[in-house]
């Protein structure tokens, strides 16, 4: 949640400033093993356009390279036991097919608003 407010923040601000950023879906929380335990970050897409100008050093800007990804899909209200869950059942599929994987990092994908109707949702592992 504290990520979420970061973020939150920072779209006010922006917003603010005249800078028009969309709160966009999907969300994406990315968990990955650190020297120190699990470390979690929440992410936002933005559109194509200028940078924004950012402030707050917890908020960075990050670009995705083109990667393989395996992807377990599922509906339902988004929840760390419904995510953690699924990432069991494709971690469980992937070692069971012989599939090579990254276990260390771990994101799950929010694609609707907690409030919606209906929800898709994903875990994804990477391939190595």
């Amino acid at each position: 949640l504290a990520a979420n407010e970061r973020l939150k923040g920072f779209w006010m601000s922006q917003k603010q400033a005249g800078n028009e950023i969309p709160d966009t879906w999907p969300v994406l929380i990315t968990i990955s093993e650190g020297s120190t335990g699990l470390v979690q970050s929440l992410s936002w897409f933005l559109p194509p356009g200028p940078e924004p100008q950012i402030a707050d050093p917890s908020v960075f800007l990050l670009r995705k390279s083109a990667a393989t990804i395996y992807t377990k899909s599922f509906g339902g209200v988004p929840s760390v036991r419904a995510a953690e869950e699924n990432q069991n059942t494709l971690k469980n599929y992937l070692t069971t097919n012989g599939i090579a994987f990254n276990p260390q990092i771990t994101c799950v994908m929010f694609y609707d608003s907690y409030f919606a109707f209906s929800h898709h949702n994903e875990v994804w592992f990477h391939a190595p």
